[in-house]
């Protein structure tokens, strides 16, 4: 059964140098300005799941790897 992750809200507190309060609702788009912190947030979503604020990082490969799910035989 697939489990669902809803994002309600995110709070930063100098988080990269960026506070904040998102409340997000069924849509929510992110925009502006260059440098003011749009893929802050996206790198903070990263970083809440993973430990790590890239996707591309290596250190979540482990996370992300699912060629060594346990299968019934």
């Amino acid at each position: 059964m697939a489990k669902e992750i809803v994002l309600k809200s995110l709070e930063l507190s100098n988080f990269r140098g960026r506070s904040a309060k998102i409340e997000f609702g069924k849509r929510t788009d992110i925009s502006g300005e260059n440098g003011i912190g749009k893929s802050t947030v996206m790198k903070a979503w990263y970083w809440l799941i993973s430990g790590c604020t890239a996707p591309g990082d290596t250190r979540n490969m482990n996370l992300f790897d699912n060629t060594k799910e346990l299968t019934k035989d």
